[in-house]
């Protein structure tokens, strides 16, 4: 199966499950408002949340796409309402940041979850071969970026 086909049809359900059995802080899918407008969501205005650029996952075809300027418009919208609370601590390219606005229909789960928690979490995914990726930096609570998926790569940066 193609991977976008993969990726589309593949639901939240047991990344969500295992996330409710342990307990989280805050938990969403990353749909329309992209990565950036659900970290402000989740953040309530009230919090700042650190992200590792090279931690989140992406299609690896996406660079690609967004330097071919094929960029939907409701990653513009997304840029326009939460850029003056983003602020990018290391250069990024003007296609890697439209990757963190980008308005998506099937981008995974993003948990916030204590660290002390995450341990549990991992292995639960695990079990039910998952994917996820700790996206977070530093010694904040743990922010997670989930699939429900078999093994498939996501990420190249050979690009």
């Amino acid at each position: 199966m193609n991977i976008f086909a993969k990726i589309l049809s593949t639901l939240n359900y047991e990344s969500s499950l295992i996330a409710r059995e342990i307990g989280v802080n805050a938990m969403t899918d990353v749909t329309g408002f992209g990565l950036l407008g659900h970290l402000y969501e989740m953040s309530a205005d009230n919090y700042t949340i650190e992200i590792a650029y090279e931690k989140v996952p992406f299609i690896k075809e996406a660079i690609y796409q967004a330097s071919m300027g094929i960029i939907p418009a409701g990653s513009y919208n997304n840029q326009i309402f939460v850029e003056k609370y983003v602020e990018f601590v290391r250069v990024l390219s003007f296609e890697e940041q439209m990757i963190l606005y980008d308005a998506q229909t099937s981008g995974g789960l993003l948990i916030s979850l204590p660290q002390d928690k995450a341990k549990e979490y991992f292995v639960g995914v695990t079990r039910a071969k998952t994917q996820v990726y700790l996206i977070s930096t530093g010694d904040t609570p743990s922010l997670i970026k989930s699939f429900d998926t078999n093994t498939y790569e996501l990420i190249d940066r050979r690009y």
